[in-house]
């Protein structure tokens, strides 16, 4: 079965009221992440990749607060003319930095630790300029020892695209497809916490079959076309 969406809205309040900021007061030196003009966001029903729009310059940080699940793999990824943005995440109520998270530049990932709210922050190092920041909250894929194969079928809307992800270990032999009407819907497979593509990113594709190189999540995304369409994904590892 595939994890239902989070992030949505009522979600969100669940996981706010569950995390809340401490109180207590920070020292000089250990200061607090300002929280008080962040923005609230929430995924689409349904979606599982948002897109947000800034602009920032030396010196400043944009902030977004997003209720997520324990467990669930935040991908978090900012982009500019300049390349010179830096993203962290955090929650809501401890300063440390988050577990196991991979943290290079303008790319964050990492596996969330709790259900609660968490920050996440956009720096700008060079001039003033716009920016996108692109969240990713990838569904489960329900691969599991003895469940080497499944598909999953379901709706996907243009400019939404869908991403499901699993743990996948290194020397296995991975194949993955996608079918939709008119072969509108691609196929994009990457490595979450080394960006290593294997399917995609390069040409528009809709399988791919070889061996994976490391164990590490890695990230099914299913690009739509400019139609709503039905898809069909499978999964096989051997």
């Amino acid at each position: 079965m595939q994890k239902g969406p989070c992030g949505l809205a009522a979600a969100a309040v669940v996981a706010l009221a569950a995390c809340t900021p401490s109180t207590e007061k920070p020292t000089a030196d250990d200061a607090a992440p300002d929280i008080a003009e962040a923005r609230h966001v929430d995924f689409e029903p349904g979606a599982t990749v948002m897109v947000l729009a800034g602009e920032l310059g030396t010196g400043q940080t944009a902030r977004y607060i997003l209720g997520a699940h324990e467990g669930d793999l935040l991908m978090a990824h900012a982009l500019s003319p300049g390349e010179d943005m830096r993203v962290s995440v955090h929650r809501l109520d401890e300063e440390a930095p988050l577990p196991d998270a991979v943290e290079a530049g303008s790319y964050w990932v990492g596996r969330l630790p709790a259900t609660c709210g968490y920050l996440v922050e956009v720096e700008g190092a060079g001039s003033v300029g716009p920016f996108n920041l692109e969240l990713e909250l990838p569904r489960h894929l329900p691969l599991a020892p003895g469940i080497s194969r499944v598909t999953l079928e379901g709706t996907i809307r243009p400019h939404a695209p869908l991403a499901f992800v699993g743990t996948i270990e290194e020397g296995r032999t991975l194949s993955a497809s996608v079918t939709s009407p008119g072969d509108a819907v691609s196929l994009v497979i990457h490595g979450a916490a080394d960006g290593h593509s294997l399917a995609g990113w390069e040409s528009t594709t809709s399988d791919f079959s070889g061996a994976v190189p490391r164990t590490q999540d890695h990230v099914f995304r299913l690009d739509p076309g400019a139609e709503q369409s039905t898809f069909a994904l499978s999964v096989s590892v051997k």
